[in-house]
């Protein structure tokens, strides 16, 4: 690194903190980054992922749904401080929230980027040698299953630029043909398919980014389904029913998005 970049960095990233103190995002991951001589978190079971860059301190963290708070401690010309870091992950923006959305490859972020660091698209063979690859190894370290466009990494396929998030209701139909129906569930008819489906890679069929049960429940609240719901006293898992046994999610011609009309259902397995 020159002298040049070196104090370019220094004076930009000096007690640094990325994202914000307080905001939301979609995705499960985020990345906090912290100019220091030491750093480190108050709740060590959220990190993915670390390292470091010179003083550039990078730790990746998993989320739960919903609000994740920590403290991150970071010692800067032998003083240790910390600041509280609030975030909020939620799949949609339909939430509704009075935060800001929070998304790293923003202009002013990449300028800090690329005092040191080439974080241009390149077309390789091996994933390693792939610039995303140095910042998103996540992405690539996970999943048995591949979708086709990251199978063979070529970014720019669908981020067309590297700070800007990619428009899915634009993306996704280039490949897969839509549903037409009367009863669309929201996410879908919204066209928010990374709620339910990762875009690189996943360990489960259809590139469900978790179990369909565990999905659902992002959203509907499992516990309200002990008073109301016509199935729950059923075995579920154990007897190999899930939510998608009886309901579409991504859309039905029938209410609750259920695969058949809705007296019937009970009788597509308990014969009379």
């Amino acid at each position: 690194m020159s002298r040049k970049s070196r104090i370019l960095i220094n004076s930009i990233l000096f007690s640094l903190l990325i994202p914000p103190e307080i905001s939301f995002i979609k995705s499960r991951f985020v990345r906090i980054i912290v100019d220091a001589d030491k750093a480190w978190i108050s709740k060590p079971e959220m990190l993915y992922d670390s390292f470091s860059a010179d003083n550039i301190k990078h730790f990746i963290l998993e989320l739960k749904l919903g609000k994740n708070e920590f403290i991150l401690y970071y010692d800067k010309n032998k003083k240790t401080e910390s600041k509280i870091i609030t975030v909020y992950f939620f799949p949609s923006f339909n939430f509704k929230t009075p935060l800001q959305p929070y998304k790293f490859h923003r202009s002013e972020n990449e300028k800090i980027c690329r005092a040191c660091h080439d974080i241009e698209f390149k077309r390789v063979s091996k994933k390693e040698d792939l610039s995303c690859f140095i910042c998103h190894k996540e992405k690539f370290e996970k999943g048995l299953k591949f979708h086709p466009p990251f199978d063979d990494p070529n970014c720019s396929e669908c981020h067309k630029r590297i700070f800007e998030e990619p428009e899915e209701e634009k993306l996704c139909v280039n490949c897969h043909e839509l549903k037409d129906d009367f009863y669309l569930h929201s996410p879908y008819a919204m066209f928010e398919c990374g709620i339910c489906h990762d875009p690189h890679s996943s360990m489960e069929n259809k590139l469900l980014k978790d179990r369909i049960q565990i999905l659902c429940t992002l959203c509907h609240e499992k516990e309200l389904y002990s008073y109301h719901h016509p199935v729950a006293n059923h075995p579920a898992e154990k007897s190999n029913l899930f939510c998608n046994s009886c309901h579409d999610p991504h859309g039905t011609r029938f209410g609750y998005h259920l695969k058949w009309p809705n007296k019937p259902v009970c009788t597509v397995c308990h014969k009379k």
